[in-house]
């Protein structure tokens, strides 16, 4: 956190669960998790939230502004899911689970959970397989150059 004048240290833990339950009960101070694990806790006041890393604020703790708008300008990131098959999924097979991901997409039960969990339903043009490839290839380039500039390396 160079860009705050802060000193950070990660603890590694085994999923979000756990790390929650630490924080929650004062082991350590600051956790940066999606809004899917943490606006239940931040609107019920057991967590303080501090600011939001997208670009936009997030409508579920509309008082919490984004790190783009403050304390680090430029700062966008979010979490992102996909949905994997077998390389070689039959393409009649590949079309119809793309279409029940359309359609669930817009279903309204669907987009009502979605934001009781502090996000929302990707636009349904992003929920193909080139889309995907697009998201994908986008995404390693671009932590490709963070990781590499932060000089980090693997295991």
């Amino acid at each position: 956190m160079k860009e705050l004048g802060v000193q950070m240290h990660g603890v590694a833990y085994r999923g979000t669960g756990p790390a929650m339950n630490d924080l929650l009960s004062g082991q350590f101070d600051v956790m940066c998790d999606q809004t899917t694990n943490t606006t239940n806790h931040i609107n019920s006041g057991k967590i303080k939230g501090y600011a939001v890393t997208t670009k936009s604020k997030v409508p579920s703790v509309p008082d919490l502004p984004t790190l783009d708008s403050g304390a680090i300008p430029g700062f966008d990131v979010s979490a992102w899911h996909a949905t994997w098959a077998p390389k070689g999924l039959p393409k009649d097979v590949s079309d119809k689970f793309v279409a029940a991901l359309q359609t669930a997409l817009r279903d309204q039960k669907v987009i009502e959970r979605f934001a009781s969990l502090g996000t929302e339903p990707v636009a349904p043009a992003l929920a193909t397989p080139d889309a995907l490839k697009s998201q994908l290839v986008a995404e390693a380039k671009r932590w490709d150059a963070i990781i590499k500039a932060a000089g980090v390396k693997g295991n």
